[in-house]
């Protein structure tokens, strides 16, 4: 278990296919070599053992770690430029 971990959740918690985009996974040493981590919660799981399972959850307006706020922002603003060259 990681403290202070944050990745994004698209989905319902309840669903075990949601999306993660992990975002801090560079902090565990067995998934440094992921740059960002995505992919649907079940397959992460089955693949790298790993287990999203938040204490608690917050929305991005609620994020104070400077890391993790800057890591949003950059890719906000991926995601921003692929959907222009689009």
């Amino acid at each position: 278990m990681l403290g202070r971990h944050c990745w994004i959740e698209v989905g319902r918690e309840s669903d075990s296919s949601r999306l993660v985009v992990d975002l801090t996974g560079d902090q565990s040493d067995a998934l440094r070599q992921h740059e960002v981590l995505h992919g649907p919660h079940d397959e992460l799981q089955i693949r790298l053992d790993v287990d999203y399972r938040a204490r608690i959850r917050l929305k991005p307006s609620e994020l104070v770690d400077d890391l993790v706020y800057e890591r949003l922002i950059i890719l906000k603003q991926n995601l921003a430029a692929r959907a222009v060259a689009r």
